[in-house]
């Protein structure tokens, strides 16, 4: 009998009627266990009870079921990258395009109001806030919505109202106006985002899905950095030119994703309504665990935006051009060293959990954050950022592979919908209590709220990884998938 290596290896050589060449069935050394399979990234179904959370796994309706794959040759990020199909590919560039046309206008939203419509920076402020909570709070409609009926439409129905809602903003002279269009562009917003992450975990294997996750937060990196830049070049076609530009980018997004975005495998005709499926994603407990520790881990992140924009203007204390170069600053080095470090930190992703890498990426960011309310200089201010994005380097791409890891295969827009609604919680806890301590006298408050939330994500993922074990002892129990 011919081995599964042997005909691995003369599959590769060009013969036919054997396994895929993107991966080789090992059977020897044995395939790693219990916590060392999640650590090393190998997982297995055969000989032993499965680690749910480790990168190569993949539920199914009734037990954890999991690859006992490598991945491809090379094992870096270029090796992987060559992997990918073209499917992953086109979800990368509609993320890049979506996140550009957005952030094409929404920054430059308060001198626009401030300038043209004679309102108050507040105004535009509470504006953009709305926007925030319509798009995070409608993100669990769209994902159970995109689950029920097919995933594609629901993405075209909801890139096509975010066309319609900023091309509203540009036509509209008026601030209610103004408004309706935002919300009707929100809207829009909470329909399409669930189903990208979604996208990723169809169409890609479980040796990609890490990278791709991973590649599309730099891809959302660069897009924070290029957006505002091309929205404030459209300027010069008028005040609602940036509004005009992030309609067309919309429609782009329309015409890429209707050329090349393949079906998502919605549900079928038989599946449950959306009251059934709102039901069974609520009564997750592994879910409401990882949410759980998402509402402190996101509630650490958004301090980028709060505690270290404010020190920032402390330390720089030279009028608002100096405040603004110090802000620039920490925002060049946090999104360049994020794209950067994507090509070395691959590799080590690779080789651990998504629960691990959660609790050390929360905690590096919490322990940034909590120094840098402390520091008195820029340069160790720029230090803190460092540590700062490297958490955040680990850490992001395991939020969106647990949610994928986590769901089952007809609920995982459900999942993400959710998540991003919780993501907007801790965005918004954070935002209120970050402020607030910022704003107080005792210099050391800061620096203690940081330490609370990093201890959730701490305590948060150590419950994870109990119900990692719960799993395994379960597994132990099912007759191993043949």
């Amino acid at each position: 009998m011919v081995s599964n290596w042997r005909r691995n290896t003369a599959h590769d050589r060009g013969s036919t009627g054997w396994s895929a060449p993107s991966t080789r069935v090992r059977r020897w050394p044995p395939p790693r266990r219990g916590v060392w399979a999640a650590v090393s990234g190998m997982s297995w179904s055969r000989d032993g009870p499965p680690n749910r959370f480790a990168p190569g796994c993949a539920r199914s309706p009734k037990r954890w079921r999991c690859s006992l794959t490598e991945g491809t040759a090379g094992g870096g990020w270029f090796g992987t990258a060559r992997a990918v199909p073209r499917a992953g590919w086109v979800v990368l560039g509609s993320s890049f395009l979506l996140g550009l046309g957005y952030l094409m206008a929404v920054p430059l939203l308060t001198s626009y109001v401030a300038s043209s419509l004679g309102a108050s920076v507040a105004v535009a402020g509470g504006i953009i806030g709305a926007m925030a909570v319509t798009q995070r709070g409608t993100a669990l409609f769209g994902g159970v919505l995109a689950d029920v009926f097919d995933r594609r439409t629901v993405f075209f129905v909801g890139v096509g109202l975010r066309a319609l809602g900023f091309a509203a903003m540009a036509v509209s002279g008026k601030l209610p106006w103004l408004v309706g269009g935002a919300v009707v562009a929100s809207v829009g917003g909470g329909l399409a985002t669930p189903v990208l992450p979604t996208a990723i975990s169809v169409v890609a294997e479980e040796d990609t899905r890490s990278f791709l996750y991973s590649t599309r937060q730099s891809v959302a990196n660069v897009a924070a950095a290029l957006g505002p830049l091309i929205g404030s070049a459209l300027l010069v076609f008028g005040s609602t030119g940036a509004f005009w530009g992030a309609a067309g980018m919309h429609v782009l997004v329309l015409v890429f994703a209707a050329r090349y975005l393949p079906r998502l495998h919605g549900q079928s005709s038989g599946g449950p309504n959306v009251r059934t499926l709102f039901s069974r994603v609520l009564a997750d407990r592994d879910l409401r665990a990882l949410l759980a520790t998402l509402l402190f881990f996101w509630a650490v992140q958004t301090q980028l935006v709060v505690s270290f924009t404010s020190q920032a203007g402390r330390i720089a204390e030279g009028g608002v051009d100096a405040d603004a170069r110090a802000v620039s600053l920490l925002y060049l080095v946090n999104g360049s060293l994020f794209v950067v470090s994507q090509f070395t930190a691959f590799r080590v992703i690779k080789r651990f959990s998504s629960v691990t890498l959660l609790g050390l990426g929360g905690c590096m960011m919490a322990c940034g954050v909590a120094f840098a309310v402390l520091v008195e200089n820029l340069p160790a201010l720029l230090g803190c950022v460092v540590v700062f994005t490297l958490g955040e380097v680990l850490a992001l791409p395991g939020v969106e592979l647990l949610v994928s890891s986590i769901a089952p295969p007809a609920m995982v827009s459900s999942y993400f919908g959710l998540a991003s609604s919780v993501a907007g919680v801790g965005i918004a806890f954070g935002s209120v209590s970050g402020g607030a301590a910022m704003a107080s006298t005792s210099g050391a408050l800061p620096a203690l709220l940081m330490a609370v939330f990093g201890c959730g994500v701490l305590v948060g993922t150590l419950v994870l990884g109990r119900r990692v074990r719960h799993s395994e002892a379960r597994g132990s129990e099912v007759e191993p998938a043949s």
